[in-house]
């Protein structure tokens, strides 16, 4: 899959441009959270409800499993689960199931911080990832899934290691399915 950076001629809207990411701070974030008022009508809505939602990780699930296996309601997904979601279930249903995860479009919220098992492909010489880089031998291994250009599925292991960034809530895709980006390599390398 290959995606350009584009702008939008109608409202200049620049898409799939990962430097305008910031990098998330827990701290930033435990603070703003700390200063909301419990009741208080903030523009902003607040999601701090599915915190008491348990983690559903099943290295096992399989995509023909998913509608077996997967609790519908009461729990957040992790990244690999999401992974096997969102290309088979539906954007009403993922967002009418599982709204810890998904906005009212399906699309994974732009302010999710990723969970549980990371979603990973593996990267041969040649393949080009979604700003058209080419991989070369060096780069052989595994990457995590991006969806749509948008949203990486880096699991726990990614935002320990301090890479999760917050994605601009105003971009919007343009690519189909999943792809990888050199420079998001996977930190442990096995599926």
């Amino acid at each position: 899959m290959h995606c350009q950076y584009t702008v939008n001629p109608i409202n200049r809207v620049g898409r799939f441009k990962t430097s305008f990411y910031t990098l998330y701070d827990p701290a930033l974030h435990r603070q703003a959270a700390r200063n909301i008022p419990v009741g208080e009508v903030t523009s902003a809505k607040n999601y701090r409800v599915f915190n008491d939602y348990y983690l559903y990780s099943d290295p096992t699930t399989t995509r023909e499993e998913i509608h077996q296996k997967i609790p519908k309601r009461g729990v957040r997904l992790d990244d690999k689960t999401m992974a096997l979601v969102l290309p088979v279930v539906g954007a009403k249903e993922r967002n009418e199931w599982w709204p810890g995860e998904f906005d009212h479009n399906g699309m994974p919220r732009a302010t999710r911080i990723p969970l549980g098992q990371a979603a990973k492909m593996w990267v041969s010489v040649g393949d080009v990832d979604i700003d058209g880089n080419v991989a070369t031998e060096g780069d052989q291994g595994y990457y995590y899934l991006w969806w749509k250009g948008l949203q990486v599925l880096m699991g726990k292991e990614g935002h320990d290691a301090g890479l999760y960034m917050i994605r601009p809530s105003w971009e919007l895709d343009e690519c189909d399915g999943f792809g990888f980006k050199l420079s998001h390599r996977a930190v442990v390398q096995a599926p």
